[in-house]
């Protein structure tokens, strides 16, 4: 199931492993609210020093009342206590921004890289997008909301691009902002894989790539530099 679709069933228990970004839980919990019931039953697990106290004024803004576990080997289950009095505030997400220098509006589901505002890889990169018709097959590596993609698929007319991502909800955003740039005049391919897995060697003119150095918690190139390896071989 990917992370755009939800259970259609009502919901008895409910078992959330708190993700990095409270933008996402947030959404989530938005998305599972009405489809939880007076005796949902509610826990939430996370690192202590992942759980800062927004993390619990979500839970009890959006779904109920909250108590916590003590702390065991420095993880703590949160239990929560659905209110299906309370009104279920909307969604806020997709966001959006315009982007900088031009007429664009990005839009940016919650799980996005820099949803809020272009970050300073890929305002760099933007700066330095060839303009050439021999570059016909094109891949946008680790696509985030598309803005590489869209912006060289703009300066050049001839060419055809691949926006790749693991990221459903960055597929999604990609597909958004390609298609309000540019209707129906013009086809794309969106893409969910593991770095270039399933793409043909020898397939591509031209990868761009504004590769993350993060997974989760965790900083390190390790996703970087298989990201590179495997855009020579296509």
């Amino acid at each position: 199931m990917g992370s755009l679709e939800k259970p259609e069933n009502a919901i008895d228990v409910l078992l959330i492993k708190i993700p990095k970004t409270l933008a996402l839980l947030e959404h989530q919990l938005l998305e599972l609210r009405p489809l939880l019931k007076p005796s949902t039953r509610i826990i939430a697990a996370g690192m202590v020093k992942n759980l800062p106290k927004t993390v619990f004024k979500l839970f009890q803004r959006v779904i109920g009342p909250t108590t916590t576990s003590l702390a065991r080997k420095k993880a703590r289950l949160i239990y929560v206590s659905p209110d299906l009095a309370k009104s279920t505030p909307k969604n806020p997400y997709p966001s959006q921004y315009v982007l900088e220098n031009s007429n664009l509006v990005l839009r940016n589901h919650a799980n996005v890289f820099s949803r809020e505002r272009l970050d300073i890889g890929a305002r760099f990169m933007l700066q330095h997008l060839p303009v050439n018709p021999r570059y016909r097959q094109v891949v946008d590596l680790g696509c985030g909301n598309g803005v590489l993609g869209l912006m060289f698929a703009r300066q050049n007319p001839v060419a055809h691009i691949q926006f790749v991502d693991e990221s459903f909800m960055a597929l999604d955003s990609a597909r958004m902002n390609f298609e309000q740039a540019f209707g129906v005049s013009r086809r794309a391919d969106f893409i969910a894989t593991d770095c270039l897995s399933g793409i043909a060697e020898n397939s591509a003119d031209l990868i761009l790539c504004n590769p993350p150095f993060h997974q989760q918690h965790a900083v390190g190139d390790h996703i970087a530099r298989r990201m590179f390896r495997q855009a020579k071989k296509c």
